[in-house]
């Protein structure tokens, strides 16, 4: 996905110039969509391979067998629904090791581990699990959680999990968007708060009291001047 023709060409389309194992590549241009669901959505339907790879423009993939190597660690997966590289478990506990930004996040992985939710700059989904389950355009209209409920509804409606992976990469984000960031999450919970009392997310966890838990993250987004007043 992209919006910035020349961020996408400095940033991932460069960490794919060498990459060793063939690909198909699908341009997303996501200003024509009204939604990040519908975006993946159209993109995903296109696909043909056996692993269907949702980016982010500003990701950037370490190493010429970063391809290679994801698809040997998908294909021993069992039971998979969705994959990333960074993600949250019970206990809103952080998994996964990626560069954001600036900094260094979390901690290198050896194999696999299983969350709840997975941050959506990068996401792997098995073609046969998209073709029985495409992301929820209906109710998330904007660009926020979309990821998070996929992770949700592939466990709740196929009984398939969503893993973190050891593969390393930058996310390389100039900008921060957080608009309709409070509707977006208010809906998430909404949608499965009847199977799930706390739903762990990559931006916090999310209760019954969510007002709670999301308003602190607006506060200090705003003292950072990252969003207006």
């Amino acid at each position: 996905m992209y919006i910035d023709e020349e961020h996408l060409r400095e940033n991932l389309l460069k960490s794919l110039e060498n990459q060793t194992v063939e690909f198909e590549l699908i341009k997303i241009d996501t200003t024509a969509f009204e939604s990040a669901s519908k975006a993946l959505n159209y993109g995903g339907r296109m696909a043909k391979g056996k692993f269907i790879m949702f980016v982010h423009q500003d990701v950037i993939l370490f190493g010429n067998f970063w391809l290679e190597d994801v698809e040997r660690t998908l294909n021993n997966i069992q039971h998979l629904g969705i994959a990333g590289c960074a993600g949250s478990k019970k206990g809103n506990l952080q998994v996964g090791f990626i560069k954001d930004r600036d900094r260094l996040w979390g901690k290198p992985l050896t194999k696999p581990e299983l969350v709840q939710t997975l941050d959506e700059c990068v996401l792997i989904v098995p073609k046969i699990v998209f073709d029985k389950l495409q992301f929820d355009e209906e109710t998330f209209t904007a660009w926020h959680c979309y990821g998070a409920d996929y992770c949700l509804s592939v466990r709740e409606k196929l009984g398939l999990n969503a893993y973190v992976i050891p593969a390393f990469i930058h996310h390389n984000s100039p900008s921060l968007n957080v608009k309709d960031f409070l509707r977006e999450q208010a809906k998430l919970f909404s949608k499965h708060q009847a199977y799930y009392k706390h739903i762990y997310t990559p931006c916090g966890e999310l209760t019954e009291t969510l007002r709670l838990k999301i308003w602190p993250i607006v506060s200090i987004l705003k003292r950072s001047k990252i969003i207006g007043p």
